[in-house]
Order: C-alpha cells, then sequence, then structure tokens
C-alpha cells in the first residue's frame, strides 16, 4: 500500500529531513531506477525462465496478470 505524505507538514525535523534527502536522492536516480525497472519487465515479461532468469522470474510479481486485474477493475469503474 502507498500512503501520500505531505512532507513539508510533518512535526518531526529529523524525519522530515531525512524524507527529503531521500527524495532527492531518488529524483537524481530517477533514469536509472527507470531503466532498471524496464529490464525487469521485459527479463520476466517478454522473455521468462527460458533465457535464464528463472531466479528473476521466482521472486517478482506476475507484471501481466496484475495488469489484466487493473484493466477489469478500470473497466467496472465505467
Amino acid at each position: 500500500m502507498v500512503t501520500l505524505i505531505d512532507i513539508g507538514n510533518l512535526k518531526d525535523i529529523n524525519y522530515r529531513n531525512l524524507l527529503n534527502i531521500e527524495m532527492i536522492d531518488i529524483r537524481r536516480k530517477q533514469a536509472t531506477i527507470q531503466k532498471n525497472a524496464v529490464s525487469v519487465y521485459n527479463k520476466v515479461t517478454k522473455f521468462g525462465k527460458e533465457s535464464g532468469n528463472a531466479k528473476l522470474v521466482s521472486i517478482c510479481y506476475d507484471f501481466l496478470l496484475l495488469e489484466k486485474k487493473l484493466d477489469e477493475y478500470l473497466k467496472q469503474l465505467k
């Protein structure tokens, strides 16, 4: 589950500073994070276990099933 946090309104200044530092670091590494995510997605969905990615496939979510369920959910909302 994802919970949005308004960092600026946090009372604990140390925690606020920690989150700000982490956010800066994530933004700095954003391109690498996205590139790695696409690589994992492709290895799991397109190549699967046959290409020597059995361990990776075994620890990843079933992306295609999640996408199918998302489509079903969005159709329900209409």
